[in-house]
């Protein structure tokens, strides 16, 4: 009330409804904020109370009645805005944007536009309705403007084609239409379709341009295989089995920037009991033929990724299964290595995910025994065993 003046910054505006958001720059340590009501239980009769700055005059209070509800005023860019409040408190230039409150002090409107011919209140003013300001506002605050749904497409018809196959009758019954005499309204029915595929553009569109990826392990060549190491100098080191998961996208749309991994993996005993492997480190599988983490899988395509090995040792004695791919051995606690582990039988968790697409989680057992023979088909049919539980 010390007519204080504070800087302000327009946040959002809807000119269509005549709001507009402003932020003060430094607000005072004391504000009391309008207790905010409800326009939609308002009644014909009921008392209201304007307040506002006409002609400059500062703290202005007027009182009146609602006179009407529901009406439609045109705005300041010409579209009308509806559900308008009429009120008889007085409402003169320079009451736009104040408050309307009911008997309570509460809000219930915004003081917008007057009907007049000399220019002050003739009796005859408009409110936007507390509801319709409360729509508004909070998008105005998120995005600085309103987001409506828009079409995206557009429709023409040939006319003499409807009219000729359907004609229209005036004395059309709609109450009493059988499903042949719908189609004379096939029009209507293509704009109802139009503003449906409007409303819910955005969640067409996502699922339009989803990729969708799907992993298959198959245990058999070329997918996984047997294969010799060797040395820089081409000596022989050792057998090993290469474990592939082949990861293809069945969505519409180049799955971006997608990325595969390991992130659990647990030891079954013989009672079936699951124990989590402190060993093993969560990894980024390697893409066979590109050797990258992020890769563009095109719709329809699949890509193969190394899950790990199964390797043979030297003395034959037992085999190792190594998650090796991306992480280098070294010792985590004495002369256990991450990521390796001994022939038995697992769990492991893969993870899928692209920038367009949902991540998804699938479960997978994995057995294999000590039996190590030269004969590829018989190793991958019989010593080593992998199926997806989820």
């Amino acid at each position: 009330n010390d007519k204080t003046q504070y800087e302000a910054t327009p946040v959002g505006a809807e000119p269509n409804k005549d709001i507009a958001v402003l932020k003060l720059v430094k607000p005072p340590k004391k504000l009391n904020p309008v207790q905010v009501g409800s326009s939609k239980n308002l009644l014909v009769g009921q008392k209201t109370i304007a307040i506002g700055n006409p002609y400059g005059l500062d703290h202005t209070v007027t009182q009146g009645i609602v006179s009407a509800l529901d009406r439609s005023i045109k705005g300041v860019t010409g579209i009308s805005i509806n559900d308008m409040i009429q009120t008889d408190a007085a409402i003169n230039p320079g009451n736009s944007g104040g408050p309307l409150l009911n008997s309570n002090g509460e809000l219930i409107g915004m003081n917008t536009v007057i009907y007049s011919t000399s220019g002050g209140s003739a009796g005859v003013g408009f409110s936007v309705p507390v509801d319709t300001i409360n729509n508004i506002v909070p998008q105005l605050i998120k995005h600085g403007q309103v987001i409506r749904p828009k079409l995206g497409i557009a429709m023409k018809f040939n006319e003499q084609i409807i009219y000729k196959q359907y004609p229209l009758r005036s004395n059309f019954d709609f109450q009493h239409a059988t499903p042949f005499d719908w189609a004379t309204i096939g029009t209507f029915s293509a704009i109802i379709v139009a503003l449906l595929i409007a409303l819910f553009q955005d969640r067409i569109r996502e699922l339009w341009n989803r990729a969708e990826l799907e992993i298959k392990i198959s245990m058999t060549p070329p997918d996984c295989h047997k294969i010799g190491l060797h040395g820089q100098n081409g000596n022989f080191i050792q057998n090993c089995i290469y474990l592939r998961a082949r990861v293809t996208n069945v969505g519409r749309k180049p799955a971006e920037n997608t990325e595969i991994m390991i992130s659990k993996l647990w030891e079954i005993d013989e009672l079936g009991n699951e124990k989590i492997v402190e060993t093993f480190l969560p990894m980024n599988l390697a893409w066979s033929h590109y050797r990258t983490n992020n890769i563009r899988i095109p719709a329809g395509v699949f890509r193969h990724c190394d899950i790990g090995d199964i390797r043979d040792l030297i003395h034959h004695t037992e085999t190792q299964m190594r998650f090796d791919i991306i992480v280098q051995p070294y010792r985590v606690d004495g002369d256990k290595y991450p990521n390796i582990v001994s022939s038995g039988k697992y769990k492991f968790e893969l993870i899928t995910s692209a920038d367009n697409a949902i991540s998804s989680q699938s479960l997978w057992e994995l057995e294999f025994d000590k039996v190590w023979v030269e004969d590829e088909k018989e190793m991958l049919e019989k010593h080593i065993h992998i199926k997806k539980i989820i």
